[in-house]
This record gives C-alpha cells, structure tokens and sequence, in this order.
C-alpha cells in the first residue's frame, strides 16, 4: 500500500543492542509506513515499540518523521489518482500547489475593487443603466423596459 523508500537509516556495530533494535525497527518502519508489519518482519512486540518511543525523544522523533513521510506520499498519491479520475476542484488545487505562481488566484486578488453600476429611472416603463457591469451587458446609456 505504501511506497517503499529506498534510504535507510545508517548501521554503527558500536551502538547499544537496544540501540540496535530501535534503529532496526525504524529501518523497517521506513519500509513500509506499518508498525504492526514493521514489528512482525523484526519480531518485536508493538508493547516494546511503544515503550520505546514513550521513553526515547530521539526515537520518537524519528518516528514520527517516517510516519508523516509514508503518510504524505500516501495521500498525494491518492490525491492525484481523484484528480485524473474526474475531480476538477482536487486538480486545480494540486495545480496550485504544484506552481502557485502560474495557478494561483492573481485575478480574484489584483481586482479587489467591486464594479460601480448606476440606475436611473427615465420613466416609469424604462430603467436606464449605466455602468461596466449592468444586466444589458452593462454599456453606457443601454436601457431595460420595466
């Protein structure tokens, strides 16, 4: 379900064995973004991987910057897939954040300004409308029979 990631975590035979183990599950952690399948593949104890990272920082640390990995790669992923499958509002975010300077919404910002219209009534049977965004294509002087 995951992408697996290439990199691994760096192997030092001078560490401590539980040093060890904690580096080895996050290897496999890396793996496949699973800590049940990354606790069956080392043959760990989740109970023993949740102490781990309740009393190491570093570890914890670790771990949660995999997670966040595996979990973003995840979701873009999936992301992507609805957007090609027929999701036009989930395309043009990924647009945007793909290239924010040429998909941003640099016309709703730059035209902050709202448009003047003007009505005045020349008779009770006419409505004359002036202005640029008017009902009757909002041209000076076009008039609407009321």
């Amino acid at each position: 379900m995951f992408k697996k990631f290439s990199n691994s975590l760096p192997k030092n035979a001078d560490r401590a064995p539980e040093s060890n183990e904690k580096f080895r599950f996050l290897d496999a952690l890396m793996g496949c973004g699973v800590v049940a399948e990354s606790c069956e593949q080392l043959g760990y104890k989740k109970s023993t991987v949740f102490q781990w990272r309740r009393d190491d920082e570093a570890f914890a640390e670790r771990w949660d910057r995999i997670m966040r990995s595996h979990t973003t790669a995840h979701l873009e992923s999936e992301a992507v897939r609805r957007a090609l499958a027929g999701s036009d509002v989930l395309l043009i975010f990924l647009l945007k954040a793909a290239d924010r300077k040429r998909y941003d919404d640099n016309v709703a910002r730059n035209t902050q300004e709202k448009p003047s219209i003007t009505i005045t009534m020349v008779n009770a049977d006419e409505t004359h409308i002036a202005g640029d965004n008017g009902p009757n294509g909002g041209s000076p002087g076009s008039t609407k029979a009321g």
